[in-house]
């Protein structure tokens, strides 16, 4: 990791100039490299935040695929799942196809 401060050039659109001005006017700020450098810092953790939040949505989903009470084996088992449970509620004897 660099101990020292880089410097590079970016290009940015007016629009986005204009809020840097802004915001280095509102007084939160002294200059534009402190209003990039928080920008690229809120930036960083967001995809933190995003890349965490992935993983325990793939942890759940592997965690669901491989329960046993899963009943999405397939359609079909889906279809009788939906078959036994309407005959039984209005007892009848569950449908063949």
């Amino acid at each position: 990791m660099k101990t020292k401060a880089s410097t590079i050039n970016v290009s940015i659109t007016p629009q986005l100039e204009e809020w840097i001005d802004e915001q280095i006017a509102s007084g939160w700020y002294n200059n534009t490299s402190e209003v990039v450098r928080e920008g690229l810092r809120l930036l960083r953790v967001e995809q933190e935040i995003r890349a965490a939040k992935l993983k325990d949505l793939r942890a759940a989903i592997e965690e669901g695929m491989n329960s046993p009470a899963a009943p999405w084996e397939s359609s079909e088992a889906i279809k009788r799942i939906a078959r036994e449970r309407h005959a039984a509620k209005y007892g009848q004897p569950v449908a063949q196809e």
